[in-house]
């Protein structure tokens, strides 16, 4: 893990104003082993695309209090979000969601403020997951470092799990899909969120794109982990489209997502 520790002091000394955690606050809970590789190579990227943001600016997000570069795909991100946390605060009864690749915690945290709602934060970023401990202490969100496809959490007793901008980070949809639905209960669902489908013609431009933005940023090694995913991985699923980004929403509404919202149901 030597490579966790040293990105780890990278990025305390890039946030060297945060607080020292506390003794008495939530701590993460390591379930498996993870992929120290990729998290080397993420945080690299995340701190030179300028998109780690301090204790005190995790504690507001999606909403933004500084004006950033990233202000405007926050603002997105906030709207879509405050619609699924609409969409699950319907649910009546008491239900179990995992916020999968959840970085540092926001959006758990927020779902975590629906009553009666128990959240599982999950990913494989102890950096940001230690940070999530610091500054968020709902008792019904429980921080989790551990790797999807190990034997993680409890199968078939979760109604929902999110994958909000995450699915890029997994080479393959289907069988990621597949997997989370072993986690589901008979009637639980998953939400695809910020993440870009693309048609197949499009996947070449996007691929070239992207590894023009990673040079940029001097972080080549994260094609190696990027991964492009097109509207057919998810045809033999049962799934509908909860929101569809359009140019005249777009034109109407700046902060209206550009990715879809998909659900699909077990």
């Amino acid at each position: 893990m030597k490579d966790v520790y040293e990105s780890r002091n990278c990025y305390r000394k890039a946030t060297h104003m945060y607080p020292a955690p506390s003794h008495s606050q939530k701590k993460v809970k390591v379930l498996s082993k993870g992929k120290p590789e990729f998290e080397r190579v993420y945080l690299k990227a995340l701190q030179r695309s300028n998109r780690m943001v301090s204790d005190a600016e995790l504690q507001e997000l999606p909403h933004t209090f500084f004006y950033t570069m990233h202000k405007p795909a926050w603002e997105k991100r906030a709207y879509i979000s405050e619609k699924l946390i609409q969409y699950l605060s319907k649910k009546k009864e008491p239900f179990k969601a995992i916020d999968l690749g959840c970085g540092n915690g926001w959006l758990a945290a927020r779902m975590a403020e629906i009553q009666q709602s128990t959240i599982a934060a999950v990913d494989i970023n102890l950096i940001e997951l230690e940070q999530a401990a610091r500054v968020f202490q709902h008792k019904n969100l429980e921080l989790y470092y551990g790797d999807i496809f190990k034997n993680i959490l409890s199968k078939g007793e979760w109604d929902y799990i999110i994958l909000f901008d995450t699915i890029s980070y997994f080479p393959n949809l289907v069988k990621l899909i597949n997997r989370c639905r072993e986690y589901l209960t008979a009637e639980g669902e998953i939400h695809i969120l910020e993440s870009p489908f693309y048609q197949e013609r499009e996947i070449e431009k996007a691929q070239k794109e992207t590894e023009a933005f990673y040079k940029e940023l001097r972080s080549e090694e994260m094609m190696e982990f990027h991964h492009f995913h097109s509207k057919q991985d998810i045809q033999d699923f049962d799934y509908t489209y909860l929101y569809q980004p359009s140019r005249l929403k777009s034109i109407f509404n700046k902060k209206a997502s550009n990715y879809p919202w998909i659900r699909i149901t077990n």
